[in-house]
């Protein structure tokens, strides 16, 4: 959702960028391999996530400044957003245990989603 809520090709590349920089952080938080976010369960999921779908499309909803409840009522009323499940699910933890200014867009997106606050991506 991230990518998606960046409103031209140079803002996507920019948070494309940084949130393989989150996923390094992660990776190395949760002791796995490093070498995970360069193959298809890292990267290659990124890309597909960023380039389409309902992940992508919601984001981009939240890039122009909807907050997640009305994005959802208004264009996809119908539509499993997963990226919406696994947020609820793991924000209690990350909100916790895991420093926010290393993943401040995990953070902001969670924010956006479990609190239905606007997105803050700058």
């Amino acid at each position: 959702m991230i990518i998606g809520a960046g409103q031209s090709l140079n803002s996507s590349s920019n948070l494309f960028q940084k949130s393989l920089t989150e996923m390094k952080y992660l990776i190395k938080y949760f002791r796995g391999k490093e070498k995970t976010i360069e193959g298809l369960a890292g990267v290659g999921d990124l890309y597909v996530s960023a380039a389409g779908g309902r992940n992508s499309k919601m984001g981009s909803y939240l890039g122009m400044g909807y907050t997640f409840k009305v994005a959802k009522k208004r264009f996809m009323p119908k539509d499993t957003v997963e990226g919406e499940q696994l947020a609820r699910e793991i924000a209690p933890y990350i909100t916790k245990k895991i420093n926010k200014k290393k993943i401040p867009l995990m953070t902001n997106l969670i924010r956006a989603i479990v609190k239905n606050k606007k997105l803050n991506i700058n």
